[in-house]
């Protein structure tokens, strides 16, 4: 009866690792340069955050500048246009830069209402 319990013991273990720990890292943090997007106030707000660092070497390239910018079709429209952080000087610039906004979300449904979120960065 004790060997039974230790597999399920060694079973439970093996589960948590490959299925609980991977959800408690966040996905971006194998990346300096990174965006991500969320809502508060129960939706009613809509929070962007970007971040570069020129120094971090991304697959072989060094961002210069991010930016990320809020869209919405109707209710009522909207366009902040690119939302830039400060620019590195050079690839080596160790400088962590960022900015995070935030706008209203559309109190209406549907597509036209949606607040999308973009991003993007320049490279050197």
């Amino acid at each position: 009866m004790r060997e039974i319990v230790g597999r399920k013991e060694v079973l439970l273990t093996v589960v948590l690792i490959v299925v609980v720990l991977p959800m408690a890292t966040p996905a971006q943090a194998s990346s300096m340069n990174y965006a991500v997007a969320w809502q508060t106030w129960s939706g009613a707000i809509w929070n962007g955050y970007v971040q570069i660092q020129a120094s971090f070497n991304d697959n072989g390239r060094h961002a210069r500048q991010g930016y990320h910018r809020f869209m919405r079709e109707a209710g009522p429209a909207l366009d902040t246009g690119r939302l830039w952080t400060s620019a590195a000087t050079s690839p080596r610039d160790s400088t962590i830069r960022s900015r995070q906004d935030w706008v209203w979300d559309s109190p209406l449904w549907g597509d036209r209402y949606t607040t999308r979120y973009f991003w993007g960065f320049l490279w050197f």
